[in-house]
């Protein structure tokens, strides 16, 4: 009975303690929950990502969510971008040794914003800083810590040759797949795109070599350049196409001069994705996804290729006439051992291959290349007279004006999108399109429009298809030239 007793009160004892443990537990939750501010439920939480600039505007660090920088100690502006609109921003130091404590909170006049800049003089320090954001009346959106070394000592110069013009987003937006089956070839996928940069880089033919290539413009991904693999361009970067960041790829083709010797940006940029007439009886659902790292070179050294794959002719739109350059890219892979896509070669060129045929109808994959994929093209119009004396940069002297058209290309695709991109070519759908859902409003050729601006908030595109009223076609003059002196 004693024993029965004893058993009894430890059971009690046990429940109590469970008891009060359990309301220890619930007391600090509830103490968490009162200490960390939480998201508003009806405000989205934001992404962050920083780019750091000089005093001369010059981009020290592209836009990303790396924890550790180094930086010329001296002015810096510290650039925030949130992937969503947000009322408030600040920045402080967490460790003593950094001297700004805590900045003046970023606000603008008119209300919500997605860019902050913080702008700084430090010398060999360096600081661990907390960066916040908040939606209207202090709720909470989010936050980044990032730390960054103040020296003497020059960063890795990865952007020395690098001419920014829009600013790209870091929302994405979803492919529409329900437009009518038509009759072939009146089908494809148009991904309409700003501008992003221009640059004397070349992460295919001259990887890891800033600055040794002739002037390329480039679009799609912010941060490509002579670095850029696949794997950056999934962790670094903006988008200036349309889907945004469900789009990482990175695009670009030689910078179009004008005769007064400047580079020129074009009326619209379109990378096409489609597939063209082929032999009777082809099986459409051969057609594959185009495997994200996939770097090509487009020129007329590749397999079957031929002139008509690069045209630049006279293009007549709303009574102007435009300087309208085409170029198609390679829509055939070399497989290796286990059957899988080549995604590149030493000479950048032996894993591609054209199918059979010519410009706009094609046959059969070649044997030694049997992966076939969507083919894309560049489709850019210029503002710039035809008969003129214009050039690529790319070109050996005017005698030759044009005859050096090539592009390049290294593939970073959301998969789910890149699968909409190959049913829409495999069922012949007349024009799958992006589409975003902003406020209950469905936005197509002019979504995420913090995309046509520049990194100081100019307007560059007023919609995917059109410069901006006033933009300056010209706006590096004739400072820019075909090769980095």
């Amino acid at each position: 009975m004693f024993a029965a007793l004893n058993c009894q009160r430890g059971m009690a004892k046990n429940t109590t303690n469970r008891f009060l443990l359990a309301t220890i537990a619930y007391l600090a939750s509830m103490t968490f929950l009162l200490l960390v501010p939480m998201p508003s439920s009806g405000n989205e939480p934001a992404n962050l990502k920083v780019r750091i600039k000089d005093a001369d505007n010059a981009v020290l660090h592209r836009f990303s969510t790396r924890q550790f920088l180094q930086v010329p100690a001296g002015f810096v502006k510290i650039q925030v971008l949130s992937d969503v609109p947000v009322f408030r921003m600040r920045l402080s130091a967490l460790n003593a040794d950094c001297p700004i404590d805590q900045l003046p909170d970023m606000t603008r006049r008119s209300g919500e914003f997605r860019l902050g800049v913080f702008k700084l003089d430090l010398t060999n320090v360096e600081c661990d800083f907390l960066i916040e954001a908040w939606h209207a009346d202090y709720q909470w959106a989010g936050e980044m810590r990032l730390s960054i070394a103040f020296d003497d000592v020059p960063p890795e110069d990865t952007n020395a040759t690098n001419y920014p013009i829009t600013q790209g987003t870091a929302r994405s937006a979803e492919m529409d797949t329900s437009s009518p089956i038509v009759a072939e070839p009146s089908h494809g996928v148009r991904v309409y795109c700003g501008v992003s940069h221009f640059s004397y880089d070349d992460p295919v033919v001259h990887p890891a070599k800033p600055g040794a290539a002739h002037l390329h413009m480039f679009w799609g991904n912010t941060a490509s350049d002579a670095f850029s693999t696949v794997d950056t361009l999934f962790s670094d970067g903006l988008s200036s196409c349309e889907g945004g960041i469900n789009n990482n790829s990175s695009y670009w083709m030689p910078a179009l001069f004008d005769e007064q010797d400047q580079a020129v940006l074009p009326e619209s940029v379109i990378s096409y994705y489609k597939s063209f007439a082929v032999t009777s009886g082809f099986d459409r659902y051969a057609i594959n996804p185009i495997p994200n790292g996939l770097q090509m070179l487009a020129n007329q050294s590749v397999k079957n290729s031929g002139a008509w794959n690069f045209t630049i002719d006279p293009d007549f739109v709303n009574g102007q006439k435009f300087l309208s350059v085409r170029i198609l890219f390679p829509n055939c892979l070399s497989v290796n051992g286990s059957d899988k896509p080549v995604l590149k070669s030493a000479n950048n060129i032996s894993h591609l291959a054209y199918a059979d045929g010519s410009g706009t109808t094609s046959g059969d994959c070649p044997a030694s290349h049997p992966y076939r994929m969507p083919q894309l093209s560049y489709n850019v119009q210029y503002n710039v007279p035809y008969d003129s004396k214009w050039y690529l940069s790319s070109d050996k002297s005017a005698a030759t004006q044009g005859d050096s058209l090539h592009a390049d290309y290294i593939a970073a695709w959301d998969d789910t999108t890149m699968n909409k991109i190959v049913q829409c070519n495999r069922e012949m759908r007349q024009e799958c399109e992006f589409v975003s859902n902003e406020n209950g409003q469905l936005l197509y050729r002019n979504q995420l429009a913090e995309r046509f601006q520049s990194a100081d908030g100019d307007i560059i595109y007023s919609d995917s298809t059109t410069l901006a009223p006033g933009v300056d076609r010209t706006p590096f003059g004739d400072t820019l030239k075909k090769h980095s002196m």
